[in-house]
């Protein structure tokens, strides 16, 4: 990883899982609340850097047994045609991804690969699959980012946005909250893959969201973003 600041294992708690696919009992590694430092935190993508533990590289629980994955708030009860599939793409994960440890302290190939395990256990659900896989692939971005990889970064951020507009159009919504967020983030991506007219509209339709008077720190947020896009949409008029 880059962060600077050694990471130790009482940085850690440890929280006691039962897999919904295959009822294996084990312990996941969660960063203690008191360990989470922001070292600095960027203007786009809701991007930050961390000191010690970056809660983003354990945000994806990742079942030793058989290798189902997914966040902490969905690793709950799977319906019978789900767990079916899961369980029956049980051997093709531990092909692919079984030669990493995702128990204690996680590496940069760990991380990724919890990522594009949850993205293979989200394929078979039918709800919030969009939202789901559009959230992991920006995680990606970020470790793309941490990690010097500006191709790599790119494919993520075009595929994140792919999947929230989707997401957008196809899925209900959540919270006023998440509703904003979702918005804007359809706008930052198109800002950051130099789309600025549809950045310019996305922001737009942000701050137009009814609660956004709710979420000071978001509003000044997309205002601020918004005025970029504008200016760099500029020379398209």
């Amino acid at each position: 990883m880059t962060d600077s600041t050694p990471i130790t294992e009482q940085q850690f708690v440890l929280k006691n899982i039962v897999c919904p696919a295959c009822k294996a009992e084990f312990k996941a590694w969660q960063p203690r609340m008191t360990a989470l430092r922001i070292r600095r935190e960027h203007s786009d993508l809701f991007y930050a850097e961390y000191d010690g533990p970056n809660p983003n590289h354990y945000s994806v629980m990742v079942c030793p047994a058989c290798l189902y994955a997914a966040y902490d708030n969905d690793f709950t009860e799977l319906s019978g045609s789900v767990k079916e599939r899961v369980r029956a793409d049980a051997g093709e994960r531990r092909r692919l991804f079984g030669g990493h440890d995702f128990d204690g302290l996680r590496d940069v190939a760990a991380v990724q690969a919890s990522y594009e395990l949850a993205l293979r256990c989200y394929a078979v659900r039918k709800r919030g699959r969009m939202g789901l896989r559009a959230a992991l692939y920006l995680q990606m971005a970020w470790l793309a980012r941490e990690t010097h990889q500006p191709g790599p970064e790119r494919e993520y951020l075009e595929l994140a946005l792919q999947h929230y507009r989707q997401s957008y159009a196809q899925e209900s919504p959540g919270t006023a909250k998440d509703q904003i967020k979702q918005t804007f983030l359809i706008g930052d991506l198109s800002l950051q893959l130099g789309q600025f007219g549809e950045a310019v509209r996305w922001f737009q339709v942000t701050v137009k969201h009814p609660a956004i008077g709710q979420f000071p720190e978001l509003e000044r947020r997309t205002r601020q973003r918004w005025s970029e896009a504008r200016a760099a949409a500029a020379p398209e008029v």
